[in-house]
């Protein structure tokens, strides 16, 4: 599963320091910032079908970040979609 969140994390170094706090504090989790995107995406993959994305949040907060859940919905179907690529700390 892939979670996309639209982030207010805009330089490297902060970006760094998420991904890295994010991998010692939801170890099953790998994550990306995508600081060329206009919103910052923060991109989540977990294994899992599903993970706790209020913690996720909360943990974001605690960081000093502002995080919202891009929701992906195809209009014809009304199906959700993400886009799947390999997430790593250091992109």
């Amino acid at each position: 599963m892939i979670e996309i969140f639209k982030t207010d994390i805009s330089d490297r170094r902060k970006a760094n320091r998420i991904v890295h706090r994010l991998t010692i504090g939801f170890p099953d989790l790998k994550a990306n910032v995508d600081l060329k995107d206009p919103e910052n995406i923060l991109r989540i993959e977990s294994a899992e079908t599903s993970f706790d994305r209020g913690a996720l949040i909360r943990f974001l907060r605690e960081e000093g970040c502002v995080a919202e859940i891009v929701n992906d919905t195809i209009p014809s179907s009304g199906l959700h979609a993400s886009s799947g690529f390999e997430l790593t700390a250091g992109a």
